[in-house]
């Protein structure tokens, strides 16, 4: 019984082993994964600030061409028309120079629009870009929150399962434990019970041999005692006519009473009987 306990501690202590070798093996590799991804997002988020600052110089370059564009167009237009308002005032006047003022200014408040909406344009796409941005940041620090949360529900769920076999391997220790003692002590229930009835099988067999054998005593006795009182009344007869011619020849003569020799034979008897 000790050895078996002990061979299934020894089995019990090979298989947690077994175990925690596993899970160290698992959390190894987890920690392998969860290093690589962390490296892989470091990397993309470089790339993604790389391509941003790129993005960011060509739109600088950009601005800046489209800006010196504007200004030469400016230039070139504040050009033309002081050539226009020269050839103006030669061929034609005040009227035209009219003409040309009323043109002039409505294509300056043509071109301050245009500003306002390239400004305006400019500016929400800045902004757009900004909370683009913004937005990616927090979707990558989202994901990177929920890839640790699960890690850490998937540790402690791991953990639990853990406990929970651990908690069940007790229970069927135990329950085999009760099971064996239930066995054994039925099997040695099953062998006293057995034990008591050949016991009493032996006991009643012996009772049986006794009986018997008395019987077959008290026969041989009662067997014995017939002849003895044959013998005896034989005897009795004899010592009478002995003690008739003893009396013819001795009167004064008194020999045994009757009593005394009953008793004198039943001695005898008691004395056959105690021989068997």
């Amino acid at each position: 019984m000790e050895e078996r306990e002990k061979k299934r501690k020894e089995l019990k202590e090979l298989v947690e082993a077994e175990k925690r070798k596993k899970e160290e093996d698992r959390l190894k590799e987890l920690r392998r994964q969860q290093e690589e991804r962390e490296l892989e997002e470091q990397r993309e988020k470089q790339e993604r600030l790389r391509i941003k600052n790129e993005e960011k110089k060509l739109k600088l370059q950009r601005e800046k061409e489209k800006v010196l564009r504007i200004k030469q167009h400016r230039f070139k237009n504040e050009l033309a028309i002081n050539h226009f308002n020269k050839v103006l005032l030669r061929k034609y006047g005040l009227q035209p120079l009219k003409n040309i003022v009323a043109v002039t200014q409505r294509n300056i408040e043509i071109s301050c629009k245009h500003r306002s909406i390239t400004l305006l344009r400019l500016v929400m796409n800045k902004w757009f870009s900004y909370a683009k941005t913004k937005v990616l940041d927090r979707v990558t620090m989202a994901d990177q929150f929920y890839n640790k949360l699960l890690l850490k529900r998937g540790v402690n769920s791991l953990l639990k399962a853990c406990f929970y076999h651990q908690r069940k391997m007790d229970i069927a220790a135990n329950f085999s434990c009760v099971r064996i003692m239930k066995y054994t002590f039925k099997l040695w229930q099953t062998f006293v019970t057995d034990e008591r009835i050949l016991m009493w099988a032996k006991e009643s067999s012996a009772i049986d041999q006794n009986t018997q054998r008395l019987l077959k005593k008290y026969f041989t006795a009662w067997i014995t005692y017939v002849k003895f009182q044959a013998n005896e009344r034989q005897r009795e007869i004899g010592r009478e006519l002995l003690r008739k011619k003893v009396q013819l020849w001795l009167p004064d003569y008194f020999g045994k009473t009757q009593q005394e020799e009953n008793d004198f034979g039943k001695k005898q008897y008691e004395e056959c009987i105690r021989d068997f």
